[in-house]
């Protein structure tokens, strides 16, 4: 998993500091590269996201 993170921040670092002008290409692959970063850190650090779904129903089920 903490590899996933590290080719992701790598990807947005290569492109941020890459070479070149910006085209449609690379824009779209900083977009991209920053939602991967995005996902890859939420699931770190909430855990798998079916346990914290489960825990969520559990938690409006008491409060009912």
């Amino acid at each position: 998993m903490f590899m996933i993170v590290k080719f992701a921040f790598g990807g947005m670092l290569y492109l941020f500091i890459g070479q070149g002008q910006m085209t449609f290409t690379k824009i779209f692959s900083m977009i991209a590269y920053a939602w991967l970063f995005f996902i890859a850190s939420a699931v770190i650090f909430l855990g798998h996201p079916q346990e914290t779904l489960t825990s969520l129903s559990h938690t409006q089920r008491n409060e009912r």
